[in-house]
């Protein structure tokens, strides 16, 4: 009967750790899942602001390498410029801090 219980217990420990296991992993899964949605929100914004630039470019928008400057997002900065043949350039900087803590 003491070998049993025992056994019980050792089973509802190894339960335990692994329900919080499981519920880590799953807070991690979600924290990731946000940052993706977040990167491809980011991505849509940059491509419709690019759109933009080169119509603006097409039209003949003189001046408008100059109104270029950062665009702020969330996890960094984007920096448009021009390359010597007058093609949009895009350099991407991480400006964030590393999110490497466990939730």
């Amino acid at each position: 009967l003491e070998k049993t219980n025992n056994r019980m217990k050792n089973l509802k420990r190894l339960l335990d750790e692994s329900e919080e296991e499981c519920s880590k992993e799953k807070a991690a899964k979600r924290k990731v899942q946000r940052e993706l949605d977040d990167l491809h929100e980011n991505c849509e914004n940059l491509q419709r602001e690019v759109t933009n630039l080169k119509n603006k470019m097409r039209r003949g928008g003189s001046g408008s390498a100059s109104r270029l400057g950062n665009l702020s997002s969330k996890r960094g900065s984007v920096t448009l410029g021009m390359s010597e043949d007058s093609s949009p350039t895009l350099s991407l900087a991480d400006d964030s801090p590393n999110e490497d803590s466990q939730v």
